[in-house]
This record gives C-alpha cells, sequence and structure tokens, in this order.
C-alpha cells in the first residue's frame, strides 16, 4: 500500500522539475557537407551613474575692502581672500567598461569665471582639495575621475571637493553678485 501512495506523489514532482528546467532550442539539421551560421548576442549594459553638484555655492556676506588689497587680513584678522568650499560626488556608478572612468570638468579651457551685479564683477578662482592641499584650478581641465562603485576601496568614495576664492579686495561696489558655473560630466576611456 506504501507503495503506491509514493509513486503517484513523485512523479508529478519530477515531471514539475522537468518541465522547470526545460530550454527552447532552436536548431539547424545539416544532412550534407554544409556550411552554416549562427548568431551569438550579448547584451551589455549601459553606463549608469548619478552626480551630485550643489546647486547653489552661497558666498559669505562681505564688504568692499579696497585698502586692504595688497594684505592678507584686514584689520580684525579676517582673510582677504574668501573660500567656499564645495563638493561634487557620483554615487551608483556601474557598468564603466574596464579602464573607464567619469570625469568631471568645471567650464571650458581659456574660460574665466566671475560673480557679476549689474556692471561690476568680481573675479573668481577655482581651486582643488588634495588633502590638506589647496591647489588652483583651470577651468576645462580634470576636476574629478570616479570608478566604479565596486571597485572603490573600503572608506573610499567617488567625491571631490573644490572651492570657490576670491579677493574681498577686489569688490568695487555693493550689490547681490551672481555667476554660472558649468560642470561637464564624460566617460573616459582607458588610456
Amino acid at each position: 500500500m506504501k507503495t503506491r501512495k509514493i509513486i503517484p506523489v513523485m512523479l508529478p514532482v519530477v515531471l514539475i522539475i522537468s518541465a522547470f528546467f526545460a530550454l527552447t532550442v532552436s536548431a539547424q539539421t545539416i544532412t550534407s557537407n554544409e556550411t552554416t551560421t549562427a548568431s551569438v548576442v550579448s547584451k551589455i549594459p549601459q553606463p549608469s551613474y548619478t552626480v551630485n553638484i550643489p546647486e547653489t555655492i552661497s558666498v559669505t556676506t562681505t564688504r568692499p575692502l579696497a585698502k586692504y588689497e595688497n594684505a592678507q587680513t584686514d584689520r580684525l584678522g579676517n582673510p582677504i581672500n574668501l573660500k567656499e568650499r564645495f563638493t561634487v560626488s557620483a554615487t551608483d556608478v556601474r557598468n564603466l567598461l574596464n579602464g573607464s572612468q567619469l570625469k568631471i570638468t568645471i567650464g571650458n579651457l581659456g574660460e574665466t569665471f566671475t560673480l557679476t551685479s549689474g556692471t561690476n564683477t568680481i573675479p573668481i578662482t577655482l581651486g582643488l582639495k588634495n588633502g590638506e592641499t589647496d591647489s588652483e584650478y583651470t577651468l576645462g581641465s580634470e576636476f574629478a575621475l570616479f570608478k566604479n562603485d565596486i571597485d572603490l576601496l573600503a572608506g573610499q568614495t567617488n567625491s571631490k571637493d573644490g572651492y570657490i576664492q576670491f579677493n574681498r579686495a577686489k569688490i568695487s561696489a555693493g550689490g547681490t553678485y551672481a555667476g554660472t558655473l558649468t560642470f561637464n560630466i564624460a566617460i573616459k576611456g582607458a588610456n
């Protein structure tokens, strides 16, 4: 009696398993010495990423200090050159081909960046934060290179700190000054 009950239960399970693993294969039948071709298709996913760029970089409210043009600080000890830091980062960086990186540049080579208020302008310098060292940035040059998240070492992130800097002694008049930075994003292939 037990044998009869086990066989009907096992048979449907075997049929379900074989149906689950069934593959559809279309083959060509060759009946003589013929040449045939087969198509091979592989879908390679497109690179994907999210780049986070600050919507605004707020500059500390200040006032013109023309008399301190060649000084490092004003009479109160405040720096004449003001720096406002910003961070550019990338998250969910995937599917960059081997050796490729996500390249971020700001502006174009040969450009200068200024803040304007009516006809008044303030020249702005951009810079890079490299560890504890700051260095001047040339518009249009490489600001940051980011790689696939999976290739980052423990504790690493795809982020780069920069700053805008201006000399308060270069402010000729009060007003609300504004400017626009253009961030360019491209995939840089392996060299």
